[in-house]
């Protein structure tokens, strides 16, 4: 006894087949150090966002305002855009130094070795 599959419309349109019913995962109480590992990620993930709010505010703290063009020479346009556009790359570039420094050469890798760790822990069992 094969059950037909449902169909959609009456009879008229493609089959309806029911996916199977999954199976329960098992699931476990996380020990004293995994709970502590769990912490510390949601902890440095904080930390991410909190230093990415920084350098994005940082940048635009020290970004140059946009010069008035109005009324200049060529030269001096020419000159005023020089200038904006270094000083533009210069916050920039603190902008993205300090990122790195503190976000991908420190945060990162502290916070990979904890997942590892946590997501290791977690296929032994």
């Amino acid at each position: 006894m094969t059950e037909e599959p449902e169909k959609l419309g009456g009879g008229g349109g493609p089959p309806v087949v029911k996916p199977p019913e999954m199976t329960p995962l098992s699931v476990r109480e996380l020990g004293p150090l995994e709970k502590l590992a769990f912490r510390l990620a949601v902890v440095l993930l904080a930390l991410i966002a909190v230093t990415l709010f920084a350098t994005i505010f940082d940048w635009m703290w020290h970004a140059p305002r946009a010069p008035d063009l109005c009324g200049a020479s060529t030269d001096q346009l020419q000159a005023m855009i020089r200038s904006y556009k270094e000083l533009n790359d210069l916050a920039m570039e603190r902008a993205a130094r300090m990122f790195e420094m503190i976000v991908i050469k420190a945060l990162l890798p502290v916070l990979a070795t904890v997942i590892a760790f946590l997501l290791g822990t977690r296929t032994r069992s």
